[in-house]
């Protein structure tokens, strides 16, 4: 990617970044990143950490975008996770955005690039 094509980003504010396979249910990570985890979304595609190394991938590589809300109270406990599994690798990528409107805006922005959201994130976008 070009400078050109980094102008434009929504850099999302996450509590942790998670590295998982598709195999595996939600819960289940094998890799979490709590002190330096990324998410930025660029016009062209996205960059990631969920663990160890940063991936940059485009966003017609998106198989699904979901997600995993929960309305707890405790700050502790909320869990505002968007999640994303790739065409062209085995692993997923999940991450606990630290604010509800932040996780709006991942999808609303997500959605305007033409990306495949479940169900459940477009029940939640109505």
């Amino acid at each position: 990617m070009d400078e050109n094509e980094r102008k434009y980003e929504i850099k999302v504010d996450l509590m942790a970044g998670f590295v998982s396979f598709k195999f595996l249910p939600p819960p289940f990570s094998v890799g979490h990143n709590n002190l330096n985890p990324k998410l930025i979304l660029r016009e062209d595609g996205l960059e990631f950490r969920g663990a160890f190394f940063t991936t940059d991938t485009f966003y017609r590589n998106i198989e699904k975008a979901g997600c995993s809300v929960s309305a707890n109270s405790i700050s502790l406990f909320r869990m505002n996770m968007v999640r994303f599994s790739f065409d062209n690798t085995i692993f997923t990528f999940s991450g606990n955005v630290k604010t509800l409107d932040g996780l709006k805006q991942v999808w609303i922005f997500l959605e305007n690039k033409g990306c495949p959201l479940s169900a459940r994130v477009k029940q939640l976008l109505k």
